[in-house]
């Protein structure tokens, strides 16, 4: 019995399904968020402690706010977290056909590396 083939095509299923377009970017959203909250806080040479007193917070509230998942952002909570930090936001806004086009080329770009391995390792 063999198990049915699954498309993993990032790119496909932005251009095709909607709802999992809109989740998928707030998903992508908020882990960047999270990955550059962490990297300003550590480039500054602060524990999450250390930041939640700058901003009149406990010590959790800095923990959720850099997990990968959270998504209760208000821009003005996000600024002040940011203005704690000395840093600056930056928000792009782009069309989805761009970001679909990005998939695309990440996903050429490994397959092409798979095909190379795939035919180093065969010499």
């Amino acid at each position: 019995m063999s198990l049915p083939s699954i498309d993993l095509s990032i790119a496909q299923r932005l251009r095709r399904d909607p709802e999992f377009r809109r989740h998928f970017f707030l998903a992508e959203t908020s882990a960047q968020i999270a990955r550059d909250l962490i990297a300003l806080r550590k480039l500054r040479k602060l524990n999450q402690a250390q930041l939640a007193k700058r901003l009149d917070t406990q010590q959790p509230a800095i923990s959720r706010v850099e997990k990968a998942d959270y998504r209760h952002w208000s821009f003005d909570g996000l600024r002040k977290h940011v203005e704690a930090l000395n840093g600056r936001i930056r928000v792009i806004i782009e069309p989805v056909e761009k970001a679909i086009l990005e998939y695309e080329r990440l996903e050429n770009a490994s397959d092409e590396g798979t095909s190379d391995t795939s035919a180093a390792t065969q010499s």
